[in-house]
């Protein structure tokens, strides 16, 4: 019987060694906290102390037989012999309040912050950006926003200041939600591709609206009693190369599409075409937009 409640204490013993090293090194992977520090929850290891009571209290245990026999401290059984039960029960009992010890003592929870990654703020595209748009034109009209994005993610060249897109224009076509890097701009405007000047260039826009290409403005506004309006605008020697197209609809309007040698698509009611022709003419049509 002795040898069956010691191997019990045995096993007790080591369930708990088991159960507090586990705790003791636990690290759960469910992030519980909020903003831009990941709060965790750990069982952390115990104090000295708490390992100095467990080592009373498991000298105590295996001590136990000893104070029986020689001193008065712990009093003996009954008899002169001792019960085997009574020492079983003995062993429980120690066993159960070493491991209250170990539980409550020597593993505590403690709660503690670390720091999120690392976050920068970038600009990024907020509707499609066709080629060749000039970005004074992509400030003025708002085609980006500022993002907030973990430093792992933002690009080596990423354009941070908006100030950066003054007398640059766009090389490729940049999509929504995209970041502006620097090598999709230019180093300034579009320049003329060439030397060839256009013999004429004219700007007209039927319907209510305002219609801009080349250095030239013109705003159509429908005379009293008609639906809706044309007119236009020329001009003579224009330099051939990438010109930027912009319509801009009147309140109450809506712009439908460009006429002639207009955008692609011609549905966008802002993007860059090349002139090379001796004659050049862009017309952008407005409707009434439904209430």
């Amino acid at each position: 019987m002795k040898r069956i409640a010691v191997g019990f204490l045995v096993v007790v013993l080591g369930l708990v060694a088991v159960f507090v090293y586990r705790a003791a090194t636990f690290r759960p992977t469910r992030n519980l906290g909020w903003g831009s520090d990941d709060k965790w929850v750990v069982w952390s290891h115990a104090p000295g102390w708490a390992w100095a009571a467990w080592a009373i209290v498991a000298l105590g245990i295996l001590m136990l037989p000893v104070l029986r026999r020689t001193t008065a401290i712990v009093p003996a059984a009954p008899t002169s012999k001792m019960s085997s039960r009574r020492w079983a029960f003995d062993l429980g009992v120690s066993a159960v309040v070493l491991a209250a010890i170990l539980l409550v003592a020597n593993v505590h929870l403690e709660t503690f912050n670390l720091p999120g990654p690392r976050l920068r703020q970038v600009l990024v595209a907020k509707q499609l950006i066709p080629k060749g748009t000039p970005g004074t034109l992509i400030a003025r009209k708002g085609m980006y926003q500022p993002a907030t994005l973990p430093e792992k993610e933002v690009e080596a060249d990423a354009i941070l200041d908006p100030r950066y897109l003054k007398g640059r224009a766009a090389v490729v076509e940049i999509f929504p939600g995209q970041q502006l890097i620097g090598r999709d701009f230019t180093a300034n405007d579009f320049p003329p591709a060439d030397p060839v000047q256009v013999t004429s260039l004219t700007v007209s826009a039927t319907g209510k609206g305002t219609v801009s290409a080349g250095g030239l403005s013109v705003t159509c506004v429908p005379p009293s009693g008609r639906p809706s309006g044309r007119c236009s605008k020329g001009v003579s020697g224009v330099p051939s190369g990438l010109l930027w197209l912009e319509a801009s609809p009147a309140p109450g309007w809506k712009f439908t599409s460009w006429d002639g040698l207009g955008c692609r698509p011609k549905t966008s009611p802002a993007c860059s075409v090349r002139v090379t022709l001796l004659s050049t003419r862009f017309a952008a049509t407005f409707a009434p937009a439904r209430p």
